[in-house]
């Protein structure tokens, strides 16, 4: 009742009250894109519509039921510190928290969470619903995108059509239509339009956007079946339970007394056998989703049948046994039984692997292929080349996983907002956030296969870390008026004032081996003093014993004395690195190319060269310089043409520098 009775005054205010001479934005789509993009827009003040087919659709997890894991978990990290919604509704939502990589250093440290489904997708809704002042939900579909052109030709939006007629008036826009975009369902030989089971696509939008010039192209992705949970037998396999002390994804929740609010459970670990190798190899010839080799599927979270043909050697290949909810009733999600044969061959597969000999299908798994435009056709804001104020945010940009679309969304929302309010953009570069990088890598480089963010895609991974990403975007984010809970930035300053006080005095008390000796710590002795800050860099002593030597320390809360512990380690390296930023980084990415240069002019460049300028239009040297194809001399030439031109340095020094001034 309350859901129709809401859907009703959007309409109503937005037929007659919302759309006024104050230009607005329009987010398609509400996935976990739009989501982020819309709430983030309504934050800055801008009048937003979400457009979504059903509101009973936002907060919908398509495929595994969790977030985070290996550089995700970063991503939804830096979420939060912009002031993103995801991460403490995940934190609401979630019936298992795990850090991955506990085993290896601090830098690819990964918070991951199962979510109970049925909460997650209530709690989204409720958080949305917050945003009413500034946030009207309509449901619809978009057919088609208006433009109009200015005095010199270059065209910008006007407004969105419906597929009823409706036309909604926009000053910016932004497209999050995941895998919906010409997309078409393969269970077996069969194919169905669709974006998601049971879910019709959009064809008219992808026609619109190929008339308006944009370069489209083609990916698959696919998800496992889902499995009756009474007929899942887990006496024999391997259990995951997480971890005793969780770990949130919110910065809000990040403190040494945090509780889930939900039950937790636990996941459980399978393999395949060489029964399913088998039986995969024998009926390859019915998927043919797999087979179409032109059209690429995500290398990093392939397909059975991808797994089988890719590494024959392999006898066994790892399941994930993943609970979807705590009802009794709730659905096993299968991570790693990915296909898309035929459902009665997927009958037999199930079944071969332990602990589902008995499985009953509720849902059969399948393959999607669908359209996606080419990510060099955008800038590092998110805003097309062709289109002014028409912006893009994820699957549609050729990334798969909510993370990577969450991340894009907000920044795409961010940017749509700051056009609406005709405020200049912002664009967070490579060393300031990991999503940085993978917006970086998106329109740098482009994609042959969905794209997916690792720590190892960064070459700043040292200081882009999940711990510290409020340290490094909460400024930004202050900059931008985008907190809206005042709480959360009185708990920034309070964990940054924290962190400088230890780290202080950890810097100051100073004293020699004997001295440390007497307090039973071990080190050379050569008569030199050495500061606590210093011994958090010696593997042979434990570093929290080192920090609770200080007696300012013993009240300080252990989460924050963890924190200063791994700046501690990595002090060294990220001095240096922060040193090779300033001299590099900052002239480099701060020497801007002029939007409407001339490339056709450059002298003794290649065709192959003049094409990718052209394609990609790099806004900074830095960008150019990362162009897979482009010359050294070619570089060299348009930075002695840029050099002169005012560096914009001020909004990236006043509010990125601080971060390498903490370190340093």
């Amino acid at each position: 009742m309350f859901l129709k009775t809401f859907i009703h005054i959007s309409r109503r205010r937005f037929s007659t009250n919302f759309v006024t001479n104050q230009g607005h934005v329009v987010v398609i789509g509400g996935g976990h894109a739009g989501v982020e993009a819309a709430a983030a827009s309504a934050r800055l003040g801008a009048p937003t519509v979400l457009l979504t087919r059903s509101y009973n659709d936002i907060g919908q997890m398509s495929c595994n039921p969790a977030f985070g894991g290996i550089g995700k978990g970063t991503l939804m990290r830096e979420i939060d510190a912009l002031g993103g919604v995801v991460s403490s509704v995940c934190d609401d939502s979630a019936i298992q928290f795990h850090v991955l990589n506990r085993s290896k250093g601090p830098a690819v440290w990964s918070p991951r969470a199962q979510m109970d489904r049925s909460t997650f997708k209530a709690n989204m809704q409720k958080r949305m619903n917050n945003y009413r002042n500034n946030l009207q939900i309509v449901e619809g579909s978009a057919v088609d995108i208006n433009t109009k052109a200015d005095a010199s030709g270059k065209l910008s939006c006007s407004s969105v059509k419906l597929a009823d007629g409706t036309e909604i008036i926009a000053n910016s826009i932004v497209i999050t239509t995941g895998t919906f975009l010409g997309a078409n369902i393969n269970v077996g030989s069969k194919q169905t339009p669709a974006g998601r089971l049971g879910e019709s696509p959009s064809f008219p939008l992808s026609d619109c956007l190929r008339r308006l010039g944009f370069q489209m192209g083609r990916l698959k992705t696919g998800t496992p079946p889902r499995i009756h949970p009474k007929t899942v037998d887990v006496t024999n396999l391997t259990e995951q339970l997480g971890d005793e002390v969780p770990e949130a994804f919110s910065f809000r929740n990040l403190n040494d007394d945090f509780v889930p609010k939900l039950p937790q459970r636990s996941c459980y670990k399978t393999y395949t056998t060489e029964q399913t190798h088998a039986l995969i190899s024998d009926n390859i010839l019915l998927a043919p989703h797999m087979l179409a080799h032109d059209i690429h599927s995500p290398r990093y979270c392939p397909s059975l049948e991808a797994k089988v043909i890719r590494f024959p050697e392999k006898q066994r290949h790892i399941v994930w046994l993943e609970p979807e909810g705590l009802s009794p009733d709730s659905f096993w999600y299968p991570n790693g039984l990915s296909n898309s044969m035929p459902e009665d061959v997927q009958k037999i597969i199930i079944r071969t692997v332990p602990g589902l000999e008995n499985a009953e299908l509720v849902r059969p798994a399948y393959g999607v292929m669908y359209d996606f435009i080419d990510p060099r056709q955008l800038y590092p804001t998110l805003e097309t080349q062709k289109i002014r104020k028409l912006f893009t945010a994820g699957q549609i940009n050729g990334t798969t996983g909510y993370e990577e679309a969450a991340a894009q969304g907000i920044v795409a929302g961010i940017n749509a907002g700051l056009a609406a309010l005709n405020k200049d953009p912002i664009t967070i570069p490579r060393n300031a956030a990991l999503l940085g990088v993978m917006i970086d890598d998106l329109v740098t480089k482009g994609v042959k296969e969905p794209y997916r963010v690792f720590t190892s895609r960064s070459e700043y991974r040292l200081t882009t870390r999940a711990d510290n990403a409020d340290l490094r975007l909460m400024p930004l984010t202050k900059s931008l008026d985008l907190v809206d809970d005042s709480r959360q930035w009185d708990n920034y300053l309070t964990i940054k004032s924290l962190m400088d006080r230890v780290i202080n005095d950890l810097k100051s008390y100073s004293l020699s081996s004997q001295q440390w000796a007497k307090l039973g710590v071990s080190v050379p002795h050569d008569g030199k003093y050495r500061s606590a800050w210093q011994l958090l860099t010696f593997t042979n002593l434990n570093p929290m014993d080192i920090v609770l030597k200080l007696p300012s320390t013993k009240e300080i809360p252990r989460r924050i004395l963890e924190r200063v512990i791994v700046e501690g380690k990595y002090a060294f390296y990220i001095g240096r690195q922060a040193s090779q930023n300033k001299l590099l980084y900052y002239r480099d990415e701060s020497t801007v190319i002029p939007s409407d240069f001339d490339f056709e002019k450059l002298q003794s460049i290649s065709a192959e060269e003049l094409t990718l300028l052209k394609t990609i239009r790099p806004v900074t040297i830095g960008q150019l310089k990362r162009i897979q194809g482009i010359k050294p001399s070619t570089v060299i030439y348009m930075f002695r043409h840029a050099s002169h031109i005012p560096k914009k340095e001020t909004w990236m020094q006043e509010v990125f520098k601080p971060m390498y001034d903490f370190h340093s």
